[in-house]
């Protein structure tokens, strides 16, 4: 990414399959935000304009800043517009030469948009629930006492059919407000979605190492961790978000330079 072809060659990964993974980044609290800035600007959002995850003692902390397992999700689905990109920089982690299966702590990640587009040919009518069926996230931010709500269908496409976005936690998501006779297939739709999701063989699987940096589309890319253990893992990610729109204008615009 230090030069203009390794820059060009992370946004195409991005914008074409939703995720890329940089490697060797000097490891600093500060180095994400060279790297956001290298691409654009940063959203800040409720947790600043970058944020830590680490493990949190505290019972009443958020799953995150847990060493339970965290599942597949998209983030802040209850703002009232879901970050477009998240990047994710590790700066500690378990040692490569330990036996860390024991101890846990592995990122996962599958293309939201490859699931929906399986259901959309493998089960039509799931499809069309999950992308017609309002969903509300919500989410309580304990620290300054607010609620934060808003309201999508899981799976978004737009005028022409073709997918836009993902909104997936099942952490935020809220009942759907349907007739009870429509509750069962609803669920049934979403289960679907669910076990396609969690299949291994769709799985993007790797322990981070202090130095990678994972730039994802967050309305796509549906990621999580397994459990670890605390006492054997000390694990430090970096985190910050940014707009969509910066990495897609960005990339049209290196793309068109080049053709001049």
């Amino acid at each position: 990414m230090e030069t203009r072809v390794g820059l060009k060659k992370m946004l195409k990964n991005v914008c074409k399959f939703g995720i890329s993974v940089l490697r060797g980044v000097p490891v600093n609290e500060h180095q994400i935000k060279t790297v956001a800035r290298r691409m654009g600007y940063i959203r800040e959002t409720g947790y600043g304009k970058t944020y830590d995850l680490k493990y949190d003692p505290d019972p009443r902390t958020h799953l995150s800043y847990t060493g339970l397992e965290f599942g597949h999700h998209t983030d802040l689905a209850y703002r009232e517009r879901a970050p477009g990109v998240q990047l994710l920089h590790c700066l500690k982690s378990a040692d490569p030469s330990t036996a860390r299966e024991n101890a846990g702590g592995r990122s996962f990640f599958v293309d939201g948009f490859y699931v929906a587009q399986w259901l959309r040919y493998n089960y039509p009518s799931h499809f069309n629930l999950l992308a017609s069926t309002p969903v509300t996230f919500s989410f309580l931010d304990s620290q300054r006492d607010r609620w934060f709500r808003e309201t999508w269908p899981v799976i978004s496409v737009d005028h022409l059919g073709k997918l836009k976005d993902v909104h997936y936690s099942l952490f935020s998501m809220r009942p759907p407000l349907l007739p009870q006779n429509e509750v069962a297939e609803y669920y049934e739709a979403l289960r679907t979605f669910a076990k396609r999701v969690e299949q291994s063989t769709l799985q993007y699987s790797f322990y981070l190492t202090p130095g990678d940096v994972v730039v994802l589309n967050n309305r796509r890319i549906l990621h999580g961790r397994t459990a670890y253990d605390p006492t054997k893992v000390e694990r430090h990610l970096k985190g910050c978000y940014m707009d969509l729109d910066e990495i897609r204008s960005l990339y049209e615009k290196m793309r068109k330079d080049d053709h001049l």
